[in-house]
């Protein structure tokens, strides 16, 4: 469940999250999220969509008050939407990476960055928009999105 072990924070900062959300075939062509975003007061950022399989994907940032995005997540879990952090899905394996920097430069959001004392490459998950350009330029496999291609 994706509400458990959200941390306290005050209630007039705003809380954003980047969540996985798997459609099931029943609902790929309802109002889902624009029911979620109405109803529940939040503002949100499509970073990937596609449909597979008779399920739908959505990469997707939510941002609002903590209460409208914990009762968001419950509607949606509620209408049969499997709800994860966009990070569960994102595998960086350090062990594999030989530091050749091909993700480097595919990273539209410079989610990788090389370290200047060791020159090993370092992962930013929270920058990470799940595009999947690092995991297909990545010659070593040490990167891997479990997401719906």
């Amino acid at each position: 469940m994706e509400l458990e072990g959200i941390k306290d924070i005050q209630p007039s900062e705003l809380y954003r999250r980047k969540v996985v959300l798997e459609f099931p075939q029943h609902l790929l062509d309802k109002p889902v999220v624009c029911n979620l975003v109405n109803r529940h007061n939040l503002v949100f950022n499509i970073l990937r969509a596609s449909i597979d399989d008779g399920h739908g994907y959505l990469v997707i940032e939510l941002q609002g008050e903590l209460f409208d995005y914990r009762s968001g997540i419950e509607y949606l879990e509620g209408m049969g939407v499997k709800v994860e952090p966009l990070l569960e899905r994102i595998r960086y394996d350090r062990g594999r990476c030989t530091d050749c920097g091909a993700c480097l430069t595919m990273c539209p959001t410079k989610s990788f960055v090389r370290d200047a004392d060791s020159m090993t490459i370092n992962f930013n998950q929270g920058d990470c928009i799940a595009c999947g350009m690092c995991a297909r330029a990545c010659p070593s496999r040490a990167i891997s999105l479990e997401l719906a291609q």
